[in-house]
């Protein structure tokens, strides 16, 4: 303001300084900062806006003021606040101090450049209560910006994002509606139409509009062009069966329609000559369906939809029968160990009665000469596994060629010699 009122009161002084023309201001406030905006706080700024569908959410932008002509913002993080356009919650300057706290032990060194928040649905400006945030934020740094979104007006390629500031008194002068805006030489950026809401709301009066670019490298439009990049996996995945009967349904509904449309298609072609065909044939399908390509591509998709159902349910269901014959397996294991456990005479003992050929056999018959049969069963088995001292006399008396007429006779004479015996003691204590 200052620097009009000299060049008036110049103009004035002098009459032939009338005839000069006046020098451009590089510096107008609304044309001469630019916004770069990184790829990574723009999509933390529209994720954010979108969860807080309806209402208003808002967050600090971390960056740097590179010179005059420029502001960087590199990263954003929400703020514990929301509102509408009405009213809004305070900032609570313990969260903001905690978390820059935190983003400093992070290698993020950046300072705080602006805040944001959203209008969800109802275009980008500034409020009487965002003015007033807006002015407790340039009380702490004049180049502090306020930027708006909105998520619901924001489709894929076209994000609604505006940048603002507030007129400081000294520069109504320059926002009279008189003056022109300065107009753009350069290729990189355009020139936008203010919308007629944010006019209302006081759009060159009371703030202005700031221009923003979006930055990114190559390392970043490789990561957010895989982020919607699809795999080998994505063809095997199954809907569930009620979104795959309406589909299919769906599907075939489509085939008759089009299958019927591209009959009539060649009868009313059979009834032309060649050149109403080749009159009618740029007309004919203009702004409508083709009726042969569509029912060709919805017949191929119902085919790979059907056939990648087949091979899964293939698949999950031999998967299964798998599964179910290994428990099956584990099943009849732990039965077997439960009657070992319970009768292990019956599952373990084994007596050897018999010289085998084998090295295995001569020892089990020394082991049974000793008078303990060979268990193969636990240790438990082994112990109880007791032979009485008559069934290894027999077992000897079969290896060494005894007939059981002998042994009868043996235990005969023993009967009588202790028969003997005891007569012999009762007559001695007579």
């Amino acid at each position: 303001m200052d620097q009009l009122l000299r060049g008036l009161l110049s103009q004035m002084a002098g009459g032939a300084s009338l005839s000069a023309r006046p020098k451009d201001d590089l510096h107008y406030p609304d044309t001469s900062e630019t916004v770069k905006i990184s790829a990574l706080a723009l999509l933390k700024m529209l994720k954010h806006a979108r969860i807080g569908v309806p209402l208003e959410v808002m967050g600090l932008m971390l960056g740097e003021f590179v010179d005059d002509f420029t502001i960087t913002v590199v990263d954003v993080f929400a703020m514990p606040q929301s509102g509408t356009s009405v009213s809004v919650e305070s900032v609570d300057p313990a969260y903001q101090a905690k978390m820059l706290e935190l983003l400093g032990r992070t290698s993020r060194k950046e300072m705080v450049v602006g805040w944001y928040h959203s209008h969800p649905g109802f275009g980008c400006w500034l409020s009487s209560v965002d003015q007033n945030t807006q002015q407790s934020f340039e009380t702490l740094h004049k180049r502090a910006i306020a930027v708006v979104v909105d998520p619901i007006q924001s489709v894929k390629g076209k994000v609604v994002l505006e940048a603002f500031r507030l007129v400081q008194p000294g520069q109504l002068m320059s926002f009279s509606s008189f003056n022109p805006i300065r107009q753009h030489t350069s290729c990189i950026g355009h020139q936008s139409t203010a919308a007629a809401v944010a006019i209302i709301h006081g759009l060159g009066k009371k703030y202005y509009s700031l221009v923003c670019e979006y930055k990114i490298t190559e390392r970043e439009q490789g990561m957010l062009g895989k982020l919607h990049a699809k795999s080998w996996m994505d063809g095997f995945r199954l809907e569930s069966q009620k979104s795959y009967d309406t589909s299919s349904i769906d599907s075939l509904v489509q085939m008759t329609k089009m299958a019927n449309n591209f009959h009539k298609d060649l009868q009313e072609d059979a009834t032309l000559t060649e050149e109403e065909r080749i009159k009618q044939k740029k007309i004919k399908n203009f702004g409508k369906l083709n009726s042969k390509q569509r029912l060709e591509q919805v017949a191929e998709r119902t085919m790979q939809d059907n056939i990648v159902k087949q091979l899964c349910a293939a698949s999950c269901f031999h998967a299964m029968r798998r599964a179910e014959l290994k428990n099956e397996g584990k099943k009849k294991d732990e039965v077997k160990k439960k009657e070992e456990v319970k009768n292990p005479l019956k599952s373990g003992v084994r007596i050897e009665k018999k010289e085998g050929k084998s090295k295995e056999d001569k020892s089990s018959a020394s082991r049974s000469q000793s008078g303990w049969a060979w268990c193969t069963a636990s240790e438990t088995s082994k112990k109880k596994a007791k032979i009485t001292v008559e069934d290894t006399m027999k077992s000897n008396s079969e290896n060494s060629g005894v007939s059981s007429k002998s042994l009868k006779n043996l235990s005969v004479e023993k009967s009588k010699k202790s028969k003997k015996s005891k007569s012999k003691n009762e007559g001695k204590k007579k």
